[in-house]
């Protein structure tokens, strides 16, 4: 639980208005309008449903049911049960949303505030959508060589040695974006202490 919490504290920001615009299609009360914390559960099990493939719709159901009943609400765990189940069952024919205001589409379809679009959409035009969907992607896994116990090249040759796809960062020095990584710390160069992951922006 703890860890789709933290998975939906970067998927909520991502995922939060599209996730609750499709509550809404199959939920009779607004979701804004649940009791605390009935929306939460259903945004979880929503979001596992809809973006994570390793977890079969029926758990997620079931795992949002019991935590209706855990969190004192078990007088709406019928209520979760049905939503989730709807969302299961229309998952590849979710409604479509609505386009006939651009701002309010964006909005929804992106989860961005509707004030922020509209300054995009002042500032960049027609590459507003782009910069949207652009914003929600995943940032690459980055880390920073450790000068004192390797140079770039060194470490880039010891990871693409591992299978790991290795590229220097656009605009950074000394840090390096990789793909394929699986278990990161199961990586000597990570174990000898040669690198360290950190976002660019720091």
């Amino acid at each position: 639980e703890a860890a789709l919490c933290s998975r939906l504290v970067y998927g909520g920001v991502q995922n939060q208005q599209l996730l609750d615009f499709y509550l809404s299609a199959y939920c009779s009360q607004k979701p804004d309008h649940l009791q605390p914390p009935l929306l939460e559960i259903l945004r979880l099990g929503a979001y596992q449903i809809l973006y994570l493939d390793r977890v079969p719709d029926s758990a997620a159901v079931n795992t949002s049911v019991e935590l209706a009943k855990i969190s004192g609400r078990g007088q709406a765990s019928g209520l979760v049960n049905a939503v989730l189940r709807k969302i299961a069952q229309n998952k590849t024919a979710l409604p479509p949303i609505p386009e006939r205001d651009e701002v309010k589409y964006l909005s929804i379809r992106y989860s961005h505030p509707k004030w922020l679009v509209k300054r995009l959409q002042a500032i960049l035009g027609p590459e507003t959508e782009a910069c949207l969907a652009a914003d929600n992607a995943p940032a690459p896994l980055t880390i920073q060589v450790n000068p004192l116990k390797a140079a770039a090249e060194e470490l880039t040759a010891e990871l693409e040695a591992s299978g790991v796809i290795v590229r220097p960062h656009p605009w950074v020095s000394g840090c390096l974006e990789l793909d394929h990584v699986g278990d990161l710390t199961a990586l000597e160069p990570f174990r000898m202490g040669k690198f360290l992951v950190q976002d660019p922006a720091a």
